[in-house]
């Protein structure tokens, strides 16, 4: 869970702070925006582009797999994660962490002014 914690907690983290920026300006449509919601949108943003693990805890992630669900169905599917995270880490030079953190905040508030 240590590995695989960041993704998770950061990624929610993500989705609720940048809502609660983002939530006057797409669902309530204010007119006028108070800076403490740029602030909170900046820390949201952050944190997200910074939601995926690093490279050895993958590997330390799938060592922990492999010696207790070896040929297992989750091993599998944990190796697949395993190469995503690594392709996010490699892709960051081409800003895919920004992308990550953007797809991400505007999911929410996306979702519900389509409702």
């Amino acid at each position: 869970m240590i590995s695989v914690g960041p993704l998770i907690v950061n990624t929610l983290l993500c989705m609720l702070l940048t809502f609660s920026a983002a939530f006057p300006l797409m669902i309530l449509n204010a007119k006028s925006y108070n800076p403490v919601f740029m602030l909170i949108a900046w820390v949201g943003f952050s944190i997200g582009m910074h939601a995926f693990p690093s490279n050895e805890d993958m590997s330390g992630f799938l060592e922990q797999v492999k010696l207790t669900h070896e040929r297992d169905f989750f091993y599998f599917v944990s190796k697949i994660f395993a190469w995503i995270i690594k392709f996010a880490n490699m892709a960051r030079i081409f800003w895919f962490d920004f992308i990550y953190a953007f797809a991400i905040s505007m999911l929410l508030p996306t979702l519900l002014v389509g409702i």
